[in-house]
């Protein structure tokens, strides 16, 4: 029985290695260049574009699993019925439960894979990948162009006069109009810095002018910060229950559900 046993998940096996590897890599391909549709909003390094595909290899791997066990079985079970196997299996008295006893334990491990995936797994990624983007597209909105108009930074009306090879921007006017007073900052220098999700602006070397109907003010500076807090719309849970009890996303938990 063992020996038989054996056979059977042994031609199992190779089946499914032989549908699986194929069906995955045309899922990878297929999902790869839904990421790609991402490169023309957000701007991917190929590290970047590595980690949003490792976030969704439980959603490939939840699809691409089931299929490929259900038709590695089927396969199995017509080979045998084809080269006449299982006549002689039941002639010899081996009974139909054998062979349905012999699926079972591939199958209930399969079953503990995909629950634990779809449970525990799936949620953490899709958070992962969701954040990511999310980060990703608020980054995106203050690249900022030299010699060109329309540039903002928070409140700011910005121009840029030139772009340096270090990243830094030469000949920098700021513009902000507030209710009673309007406020015009110029410096020689400026640099964007990025500090965990906080955008910085660092000037060097300018003046600033604030004036309004009642009074006029000019200082001079050799270096100022001006911060603009990113809006990233990030989702947040602690356990996986948290996950599936939130109202958001609610619709596309219940059709995952069902």
């Amino acid at each position: 029985m063992k020996r038989l046993r054996k056979y059977i998940l042994n031609n199992f096996s190779s089946l499914f290695l032989s549908i699986f590897l194929p069906l995955f890599a045309i899922a990878s391909v297929i999902f790869l260049i839904k990421l790609a549709a991402y490169t023309a909003i957000i701007q991917l390094s190929i590290w970047e574009m590595t980690k949003l595909y490792i976030f969704i290899l439980p959603q490939i791997l939840f699809y691409t699993l089931p299929i490929t066990f259900f038709i590695a079985a089927t396969l199995s079970l017509f080979k045998l019925s084809n080269d006449n196997e299982v006549i002689v299996l039941f002639a010899l008295g081996i009974k139909p439960s054998f062979i349905v006893r012999t699926f079972f334990w591939p199958s209930l491990l399969l079953a503990f894979v995909m629950l634990f995936n779809f449970l525990i797994i799936g949620p953490h990624a899709t958070v992962l990948s969701k954040n990511f983007i999310s980060y990703k597209k608020s980054e995106a909105k203050f690249n900022l162009s030299a010699s060109e108009f329309g540039n903002s930074f928070g409140d700011w009306l910005l121009y840029l006069g030139k772009k340096n090879e270090d990243g830094t921007f030469e000949k920098v006017f700021l513009f902000n109009k507030k209710q009673k007073e309007e406020i015009l900052i110029a410096a020689k220098k400026a640099e964007v810095i990025n500090d965990g999700g906080i955008l910085r602006l660092k000037l060097t070397q300018g003046e600033g002018y604030s004036y309004s109907t009642e009074k006029f003010s000019q200082i001079n500076f050799k270096t100022m910060l001006i911060n603009d807090t990113m809006k990233t719309d990030l989702m947040n849970y602690k356990k996986p229950l948290e996950y599936w009890l939130s109202k958001e996303g609610a619709g596309r938990k219940k059709h995952l559900l069902i």
